[in-house]
């Protein structure tokens, strides 16, 4: 050998499998070389997570060295929280007095109990209702699992579930809203009092009051005499009329929900001008006196004003009184208003003045002059227009005035009537005088 050498160094690994280490399923933990403990916070329970087996968490602990490695499962880790309070409510069709709402405890208590599982055997359920009065409990009770409540009057109740398990307690609240009756109630306009009145034609806001009502519906009578307008209808909430004749209406509104339904009825006065008519005066001879006859339809708004016109003066009243006709008087005006308005009447007289007969005392005439026509002999009537009436005897004929004596002589009374076109009549009386005719004797 020259005393050249060579080495070699050769280790071996003389042990076992490694120690344990651990690991969160979700999230693997290393650590060189491995620490004696880990901590790990659980932020869940166990009963509400995911892929925890029978309501445990697993631990995996997992090491390794040239020799192997080893793994050990710690199984069945228990995490338990407060309650996870939930309400389960079962409501009625509509939310009324009277309906019946139930309430149970669905409650998530994240508590395990070996044995039982995620349950709590000694959890502790308290409801709470608030108000206090206005509901009635038919089934169950503040201290039970479910309970059956009638709600008996409108108004907003709040329902508090309050669950308790071995790691505290917790709380959530339902709040139930019960709609109330419905109250109908309406004005017309801006009117405040239902006494109101209005003038037709006028057209007039119904302005609706009604309280918990969803829907509307609007009936007037009688049928006729009014319309709505402006795109408003029996189903409007605020609908617009045109009343264009006077007259009372009666107005309807039924207001509803799904609970219930109410009514208001109103009667409106819709007025309209007074309406005025004087009967006509007989037609007569002056100087005469008439009382005139009235007749007046206020139409839904009374009379407050009466005025007598006449060409003597103007006078104020309902009655007038007797109006003497004279020379220039021949005709008479009422006007009366209310608050909507005036009307006017007039009646116009035919006035004439008494006829005069002009026929003295006495007429003369000779016998044997045949029938006389007296007109003839007289100035008789003012004015012309006339009808005699004669009576006497020797009279032939009554209008014509025909006196005929037939020969008689002596003296004749007459009675004369005259009547003219206005209806006036004068009578006078006159004597007609028949004298004999003078006898003419011849001596020879």
């Amino acid at each position: 050998m020259d005393g050249s050498y060579a080495q070699k160094t050769q280790r071996y690994y003389v042990g076992a499998k490694p120690a344990i280490g651990i690991t969160r399923p979700e999230i693997p933990v290393s650590h060189c070389p491995p620490p004696k403990t880990i901590y790990h916070t659980f932020y869940k329970s166990s009963c509400t997570t995911v892929g925890a087996a029978k309501g445990g968490f697993s631990a995996v602990v997992q090491a390794e060295n040239p020799c192997g490695t080893s793994t050990v499962t710690v199984d069945l880790l228990h995490i338990n929280t407060s309650p996870e309070p939930r309400i389960k409510v079962t409501t009625p069709k509509y939310e009324c007095p009277g309906e019946i709402y139930t309430f149970c405890d669905d409650t998530q208590y994240n508590f395990f109990t070996q044995g039982i599982g995620c349950s709590c055997p000694g959890k502790a359920t308290f409801w709470e209702i608030t108000p206090v009065d206005g509901f009635t409990i038919i089934e169950g009770g503040l201290n039970k699992e479910c309970m059956r409540i009638r709600f008996d009057r409108a108004g907003t109740f709040h329902v508090k579930l309050q669950a308790q398990n071995g790691c505290g307690s917790s709380a959530t609240m339902k709040t139930i809203q019960i709609v109330g009756l419905p109250a109908a109630d309406f004005r017309v306009g801006m009117d405040t009092l239902p006494s109101i009145i209005h003038c037709a034609p006028n057209k007039l806001e119904l302005r609706n009051l009604s309280q918990n009502a969803t829907f509307f519906n609007w009936k007037v009578e009688p049928m006729n005499g009014w319309s709505f307008e402006e795109g408003t209808n029996a189903q409007s909430k605020h609908p617009k009329i045109l009343f264009r004749d006077p007259g009372t209406y009666q107005i309807k509104l039924t207001a509803g929900n799904n609970c219930h339904q109410n009514e208001k009825s109103q009667a409106i006065h819709i007025a309209g001008l007074p309406s005025v008519q004087l009967a006509d005066i007989s037609d007569a001879c002056i100087p005469f006196s008439a009382t005139p006859s009235v007749q007046i339809k206020e139409n839904d708004a009374p009379v407050t004003k009466w005025e007598w016109l006449t060409p003597r003066g103007n006078f104020e009243g309902k009655l007038i009184g007797a109006i003497l006709f004279e020379d220039t008087l021949n005709w008479v005006q009422l006007k009366v208003a209310n608050i909507c308005g005036e009307a006017i009447a007039t009646d116009s007289v035919r006035v004439t003045p008494f006829p005069k007969l002009n026929i003295p005392d006495s007429l003369f005439i000779c016998s044997g002059i045949g029938p006389v026509h007296l007109v003839d002999h007289f100035d008789l009537a003012i004015p012309k227009e006339g009808e005699y009436v004669w009576k006497g005897h020797g009279i032939s004929n009554e209008v014509e005035g025909i006196f005929d004596p037939k020969g008689q002589t002596g003296i004749f009374e007459l009675k004369v009537k005259y009547r003219t076109g206005g209806g006036c009549n004068v009578e006078n009386q006159t004597l007609i005088i028949v004298e004999p005719a003078p006898q003419v004797r011849y001596w020879g």
